[in-house]
């Protein structure tokens, strides 16, 4: 736990982890007690991550139908009660980040009807967008700024009952069905394509299905006049990935970080290093014989940050200190800022057919914008590398 008393003594007045939740209840209840003696409010992301898990959407139809991790109601709501059970027992003010689902203020309601001093705010996105009524109204919006969109099915952080799913969809006998499924969703949405982001924990349990699903699916998508990509890593593809496969692809988004992470401490640093990038040029172009102009340079809006275990926001770094935003390390987080960017740019510019990026709600939202800096350094069109 932080030092308390010192933050207060700097004029602090909320204390939060922001984004991840505190898992430990014992935890929450010291700092709760902490809060309480100096009047400080405790802003809480509610998640229980066992149950939210890798999850990239809601849990829900539309998340089994298109094989994406989803993210259940409960996983919000349970910690919600917790944390008000928490603030209650310790008397301590409480305030709920970004709220998302109805039972979850129906909780904070009943919590501050019976005197428990809990706030609790709500994001737009939460508010206006869902993933079955609005998603026609966002196609429409890129559409009309020359943004085409594609759906990403699958992703990474697949459970067993996933994995599960997919094995039997691409089973030959329902494969069809599958396909018709997606290319009925894909025209009644008006996408412009699907991008097929099987990766390393899915991949193993479908093995040879993935090569006839990946055929099928881009004749059925070309046949409408739609495309197809996928998300792939650096190197040392899972032998299942034919080249047959890959040549299907219109482009291939190589993603080119995750080189190390906290699931490996012994190998602590950069995990999307300028070198990575040129390693991926080097297996795709020379030993994979993929076209460059059909490979797009995967570049990460998040650092990895190696005492903590997890993952940090490349706008959280910023927010710190405006200065991390033209390095690539801050103590043991490692990430990629300003300068590394450009350099990449001028990479993909001269070497690649574009550039991929995970993800947008990770930048700045200001003069350190890694997304303002691609397109300044595009718009610019410099092939000069950095001294």
């Amino acid at each position: 736990m932080a030092g308390i008393a010192g933050m207060v003594g700097a004029g602090v007045r909320m204390i939060t982890d922001n984004g991840s939740p505190v898992e430990n209840p014992q935890m929450l209840r010291r700092a709760m007690e902490y809060a309480r003696e100096f009047d400080l409010i405790v802003a809480s992301h509610c998640e229980t991550m066992e149950l939210s898990g890798q999850g990239a959407m809601n849990e829900g139809k539309i998340s089994y139908k298109l094989g994406i991790p989803g993210m259940p109601a409960i996983s919000e709501e349970v910690c919600i009660e917790r944390d008000i059970a928490i603030a209650r027992h310790t008397r301590c003010r409480l305030h709920i980040q970004h709220v998302s689902t109805a039972r979850g203020v129906e909780l904070i309601r009943r919590a501050k009807n019976d005197g428990v001093a809990v706030t609790c705010e709500v994001t737009p996105h939460h508010l206006i967008f869902n993933e079955e009524q609005n998603l026609a109204k966002v196609i429409k919006k890129a559409h009309m700024a020359g943004v085409k969109v594609f759906l990403s099915i699958a992703g990474g952080g697949i459970n067993d009952e996933l994995a599960s799913n997919w094995l039997s969809v691409l089973q030959p006998e329902n494969r069809e069905i599958f396909i018709q499924e997606i290319m009925d969703f894909t025209i009644k949405n008006n996408l412009d394509g699907i991008d097929v982001d099987i990766e390393w924990n899915l991949i193993p349990t479908i093995g040879n299905l993935y090569t006839p699903f990946v055929i099928e699916l881009r004749n059925a998508l070309h046949s409408k006049e739609r495309g197809i990509s996928s998300a792939l890593n650096v190197s040392g593809l899972h032998e299942a990935i034919s080249q047959e496969a890959l040549l299907a692809y219109d482009f291939i988004n190589i993603m080119v970080y995750d080189k190390t992470g906290p699931w490996q401490p012994e190998d602590a640093g950069p995990h999307s290093p300028y070198s990575y990038a040129e390693e991926a040029l080097t297996y795709w172009t020379k030993e994979r014989k993929i076209p460059a102009e059909k490979l797009t340079l995967g570049i990460p809006f998040y650092g990895w940050d190696f005492d903590k275990v997890n993952s940090i926001a490349y706008r959280e770094l910023v927010a710190i200190d405006s200065a991390n935003a033209y390095q690539d390390q801050v103590g043991n987080i490692y990430y990629n800022g300003i300068p590394t960017i450009k350099k990449k740019t001028r990479l993909a510019m001269r070497s690649f057919g574009g550039i991929m990026i995970w993800e947008l709600a990770q930048d700045s939202q200001d003069d350190f914008s890694l997304l303002k800096t691609i397109t300044n350094t595009i718009k610019l069109g410099s092939l000069k590398e950095d001294n």
